[in-house]
Protein backbone atom coordinates (compact mmCIF):
# COMPACT_ATOMS: atom_id res chain seq x y z
CA UNK A 1 0.00 0.00 0.00
CA UNK A 2 1.20 3.65 -0.70
CA UNK A 3 -0.12 6.18 1.68
CA UNK A 4 0.52 8.76 -1.15
CA UNK A 5 0.50 8.88 -4.97
CA UNK A 6 3.62 9.25 -7.26
CA UNK A 7 6.94 7.48 -9.11
CA UNK A 8 8.79 7.71 -6.07
CA UNK A 9 6.47 6.52 -3.04
CA UNK A 10 7.77 4.20 -0.34
CA UNK A 11 5.65 1.20 0.45
CA UNK A 12 4.74 2.14 3.57
CA UNK A 13 3.46 -1.03 4.99
CA UNK A 14 1.91 -4.72 4.14
CA UNK A 15 0.34 -7.73 5.05
CA UNK A 16 0.55 -11.35 4.41
CA UNK A 17 -2.40 -14.17 5.27
CA UNK A 18 -1.34 -17.34 5.16
CA UNK A 19 -3.51 -20.82 5.86
CA UNK A 20 -3.37 -22.76 8.58
CA UNK A 21 -4.81 -25.12 11.22
CA UNK A 22 -4.63 -25.46 15.01
CA UNK A 23 -5.73 -29.18 16.82
CA UNK A 24 -8.79 -27.84 19.01
CA UNK A 25 -6.93 -28.22 22.43
CA UNK A 26 -5.62 -25.14 21.71
CA UNK A 27 -9.13 -23.15 20.95
CA UNK A 28 -9.84 -20.82 23.63
CA UNK A 29 -11.79 -22.10 26.39
CA UNK A 30 -15.79 -22.15 25.55
CA UNK A 31 -15.59 -22.14 22.07
CA UNK A 32 -16.94 -25.72 20.69
CA UNK A 33 -14.18 -26.68 18.24
CA UNK A 34 -14.84 -30.08 15.83
CA UNK A 35 -13.20 -33.25 16.30
CA UNK A 36 -10.60 -32.17 13.22
CA UNK A 37 -7.99 -29.32 12.66
CA UNK A 38 -9.54 -25.94 12.81
CA UNK A 39 -8.53 -24.01 9.58
CA UNK A 40 -7.21 -20.65 10.40
CA UNK A 41 -5.88 -17.41 8.56
CA UNK A 42 -2.42 -16.57 10.07
CA UNK A 43 -1.32 -13.06 10.12
CA UNK A 44 1.75 -14.09 9.34
CA UNK A 45 3.59 -10.58 9.06
CA UNK A 46 1.87 -6.98 9.51
CA UNK A 47 4.95 -4.82 8.81
CA UNK A 48 5.61 -0.69 8.78
CA UNK A 49 8.00 1.38 7.36
CA UNK A 50 9.37 3.36 10.31
CA UNK A 51 9.17 6.91 8.73
CA UNK A 52 5.14 5.73 8.47
CA UNK A 53 4.45 4.50 11.93
CA UNK A 54 2.06 7.13 14.59
CA UNK A 55 0.39 7.93 11.41
CA UNK A 56 -2.65 5.99 12.09
CA UNK A 57 -1.65 3.62 8.71
CA UNK A 58 -0.72 0.83 11.18
CA UNK A 59 -5.04 1.05 11.91
CA UNK A 60 -6.09 1.13 8.42
CA UNK A 61 -3.20 -1.42 7.45
CA UNK A 62 -5.42 -3.83 10.22
CA UNK A 63 -8.21 -3.24 9.42
CA UNK A 64 -7.50 -3.67 5.40
CA UNK A 65 -5.61 -7.48 6.88
CA UNK A 66 -8.67 -8.17 8.85
CA UNK A 67 -10.84 -7.71 5.87
CA UNK A 68 -8.99 -9.18 3.49
CA UNK A 69 -9.27 -12.29 5.92
CA UNK A 70 -12.82 -12.12 5.44
CA UNK A 71 -12.84 -11.45 1.36
CA UNK A 72 -10.74 -15.11 1.29
CA UNK A 73 -13.21 -16.57 3.74
CA UNK A 74 -16.63 -15.77 1.49
CA UNK A 75 -14.35 -16.48 -1.53
CA UNK A 76 -14.31 -20.61 -0.15
CA UNK A 77 -10.96 -20.44 1.69
CA UNK A 78 -12.80 -21.22 5.04
CA UNK A 79 -10.84 -19.91 8.26
CA UNK A 80 -12.61 -20.05 11.90
CA UNK A 81 -10.32 -17.10 13.06
CA UNK A 82 -7.60 -14.91 12.42
CA UNK A 83 -4.00 -15.49 14.47
CA UNK A 84 -1.94 -13.09 14.76
CA UNK A 85 1.82 -14.20 14.92
CA UNK A 86 3.21 -11.28 17.87
CA UNK A 87 7.26 -11.49 18.18
CA UNK A 88 7.52 -9.09 20.97
CA UNK A 89 5.70 -6.70 23.53
CA UNK A 90 5.83 -3.97 21.94
CA UNK A 91 3.68 -5.66 19.18
CA UNK A 92 1.55 -7.11 21.17
CA UNK A 93 1.01 -3.49 22.66
CA UNK A 94 -0.28 -2.47 19.48
CA UNK A 95 -2.75 -5.13 19.13
CA UNK A 96 -4.23 -5.10 22.60
CA UNK A 97 -5.32 -1.46 21.74
CA UNK A 98 -8.32 -3.10 19.42
CA UNK A 99 -9.40 -4.92 22.44
CA UNK A 100 -10.87 -7.75 20.05
CA UNK A 101 -7.62 -10.36 20.70
CA UNK A 102 -7.63 -12.94 22.84
CA UNK A 103 -3.95 -13.77 24.11
CA UNK A 104 -3.45 -17.34 23.91
CA UNK A 105 0.71 -18.88 24.09
CA UNK A 106 -0.28 -21.58 20.74
CA UNK A 107 2.66 -24.45 20.77
CA UNK A 108 2.06 -27.47 17.88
Amino acid sequence: MHPEEGANTRMAFYHTPASSTVSKAVVPVGAKPPNHPVPVRLLARLAFDEAYQGKRYEDQTLVNALSHSVQLTANGLTANCVILDVLDEETCAFYDMFEIFIHSQMTQ
